[in-house]
């Protein structure tokens, strides 16, 4: 069975250079501005119950709508062709089947995280007297974290699929007994560490531009959203290189260090002639313009959808009072 190990990578666009400044200087400034708010009108059961709704939807929308995409990008890396090559798109579902469930789970849990880590973390650091920005980095930090680690698992499920010729062909349960037939336990353990840190850096930043730059700019939150998104994607870019190198060796290869691949990206780009081409160079291995564009846009439009559905069953928007 022919596996591909290949160059793959998602997303980047222009960023702040001073996120860990600002996130230093948020945390040691405080005042009483609120992030969220419980709602006094709905239990901790009933708030629970709309998020998991909400994130669901969420889920189910981003999945089935980005999935050509994301199939489309992922071809476009392994078989080093434009993106919009007809070839990508020939079979836009191929494999979705298997994964539906996980794509739905994945596309919505961040979200949620979100909502749970406002309402308890983010209430919490409110009376405190924390500033907005501060519950923000702590709420992105641990929501991030949190799905990374829980979605890690699932995420080398599809990996394997993609990466296994005739892969599109087997069932979730296929693909994980033969992932341990392979080597036991350790293939559902790989790109863990890469990408729990990936999606902590990606909500720290994510949460704390969108939270910052929401009063102070003309911007609907659509549009601050989309590009708090693409930003964080720009910080969380090399992690999510190491991480899908991880998972795109072999099974019965060793597989190589988070910090030995994001070394050698950066080793590699520096021996380039020029620095158009070390740029040149960068942009394609972490995929500059079409993928930072994906998680921007389903980023923004999921969030969307997340507080309308929130707001829609009663419960308060994430952005709280002060949005």
């Amino acid at each position: 069975m022919k596996r591909t190990s290949t160059h793959l990578a998602t997303t980047l666009q222009t960023c702040d250079g001073a996120v860990h400044d600002a996130c230093y200087s948020a945390l040691h400034h405080r005042h009483t501005a609120p992030v969220s708010r419980l709602n006094s009108k709905h239990s901790p059961q009933t708030r629970l119950g709309v998020d998991l709704l909400a994130s669901g939807a969420t889920g189910a929308f981003l999945a089935g709508a980005f999935n050509p995409w994301d199939r489309a990008l992922y071809l476009s890396v392994r078989d080093e062709r434009p993106f919009l090559a007809r070839q990508n798109f020939l079979h836009p579902y191929e494999g979705f089947s298997q994964a539906v469930a996980q794509r739905v789970v994945s596309g919505g849990l961040y979200f949620f995280l979100q909502g749970v880590s406002h309402d308890l973390v983010g209430a919490a650091l409110q009376n405190q007297g924390y500033s907005r920005e501060a519950q923000a980095i702590v709420v992105g930090v641990t929501a991030g974290f949190v799905n990374g680690m829980l979605l890690n698992h699932l995420a080398t499920v599809k990996y394997y699929t993609w990466n296994t010729a005739g892969g599109s062909n087997l069932s979730f349960a296929q693909a994980c007994r033969e992932m341990y037939a392979t080597r036991g336990y350790r293939p559902f353990m790989r790109g863990m560490m890469a990408t729990g840190y990936r999606d902590m850096f990606f909500g720290l930043t994510y949460e704390w531009l969108r939270t910052r730059y929401r009063d102070r700019t003309p911007f609907s939150k659509l549009t601050i959203n989309l590009m708090a998104g693409a930003c964080a994607t720009v910080v969380s870019g090399p992690l999510n290189y190491a991480r899908n190198m991880q998972y795109a060796t072999s099974l019965k290869q060793p597989c190589p260090s988070t910090w030995r691949v994001i070394a050698d990206l950066f080793t590699n780009a520096r021996n380039q002639p020029s620095w158009r081409a070390k740029l040149h160079y960068l942009q394609f291995r972490l995929r500059v313009g079409w993928g930072s564009l994906r998680v921007a846009v389903g980023m923004s439009a999921g969030q969307a959808l997340f507080d309308w559905t929130r707001g829609f069953f009663g419960a308060d928007r994430i952005e709280g009072d002060a949005a």
